[in-house]
């Protein structure tokens, strides 16, 4: 699948966050075609498995509703040639979807989610990418059916901080 069929098949999918919050694999979410943004990056990178397996993932300061939890967002890295960075994503905010242009970094792509945080008042913590074939031995992310804050630590631990000065 190239990446524009990718984004085509994301974009389509409805935003949905499941109480619990919970991260369902990617076949699942496919079939149901709703997911929040954790899974809809994770369906990008199943889709594209031809691509590195990247996610861009950002940490702010703002608690999720009713628990202690920060929130946090996700979306696929897509990296076309050496200086082609963009992402696929869904979100409930439509300043934080996934980018269709072209950035000559990462740090300039995720620079334009942190100013879309700031704009909505909210503090962006970290901003990593996690390599998710770099995950620990026993977490297949693709069979995935998790709880999200298993999957949310996988990717704080494992993931490169990319900005460092925030």
């Amino acid at each position: 699948m190239q990446p524009a069929e990718a984004r085509e098949v994301i974009n389509d999918f409805t935003y949905f966050v499941d109480v619990p919050y919970r991260v369902r694999p990617p076949k699942v979410v496919l079939e149901e075609k709703r997911a929040h943004c954790l899974e809809a990056a994770l369906v990008a990178a199943f889709l594209l498995l031809n691509l590195p397996q990247k996610l861009l993932y950002i940490t702010t300061d703002k608690p999720y509703e009713g628990t202690d939890n920060t929130f946090s967002h996700a979306v696929f890295l897509l990296e076309q040639g050496v200086h082609e960075f963009s992402s696929i994503g869904v979100s409930r905010h439509p300043q934080l979807i996934g980018r269709t242009e072209f950035f000559p970094s990462v740090v300039e792509l995720a620079q334009t989610y942190v100013d879309a945080y700031e704009e909505m008042g909210v503090s962006v913590l970290k901003v990593s990418v996690a390599d998710m074939n770099g995950m620990p031995i026993g977490v297949n992310w693709r069979e995935l059916y998790s709880d999200i804050t298993f999957i949310n630590s996988m990717l704080e631990i494992y993931g490169q901080d990319i900005m460092m000065d925030l």
